[in-house]
């Protein structure tokens, strides 16, 4: 079962990255969140829970390069209970997400945000085939080496040039 959800907290290790042949990367990292609430003038902390945080594709990469061992987050994304059984027989469960979004928690200090190109700077269309841009870039070569009086024509045979007409 998976349910949203958003937690503030701080990273409790590196981010750990891993290559992935179809989703570009993954980031994954560990968040403590500790909750409290204030008695008179004393603040009270509750049991602290960990969550292993999860991200894909482009935001892993921008985790990847932007978040660290210590640092106040804020994640929102779907919740869900991890068990398994380890090596030693022994039964585990961890609370993971699958970030939708993660940044750093403003409450708590401050960060410089630098946008990045999503995506590539679009080339010149190209209308020609190469065998054309060949032919095209052998007829400009002969232009550049023709006199005043000769022309190329379209398939890039040399004339000499006609007359330029009276006015």
């Amino acid at each position: 079962m998976e349910a949203d959800i958003v937690i503030e907290g701080n990273v409790g290790q590196a981010v750990e990255w891993r290559e992935h042949p179809v989703y570009g990367g993954r980031a994954t990292f560990s968040v403590a969140v500790t909750p409290g609430y204030r008695r008179g003038e004393d603040w009270v902390d509750l049991n602290t829970m960990w969550f292993r945080v999860t991200c894909w594709r482009q935001m892993a990469v921008h985790v990847r390069d932007s978040v660290g061992k210590g640092d106040a987050v804020v994640v929102k994304g779907k919740l869900r209970l991890d068990k398994w059984v380890d090596d030693h027989g022994t039964e585990r469960q961890e609370f993971s997400i699958k970030a939708d979004w993660v940044g750093h928690s403003l409450k708590r200090g401050k960060a410089a945000f630098e946008r990045t190109r999503s995506r590539p700077e679009p080339e010149e269309p190209s209308y020609l085939t190469d065998a054309e841009s060949a032919r095209l870039a052998a007829i400009e070569a002969q232009y550049i080496a023709l006199g005043s009086g000769e022309v190329v024509d379209a398939d890039g045979v040399v004339h000499e040039a006609p007359e330029p007409a009276a006015l």
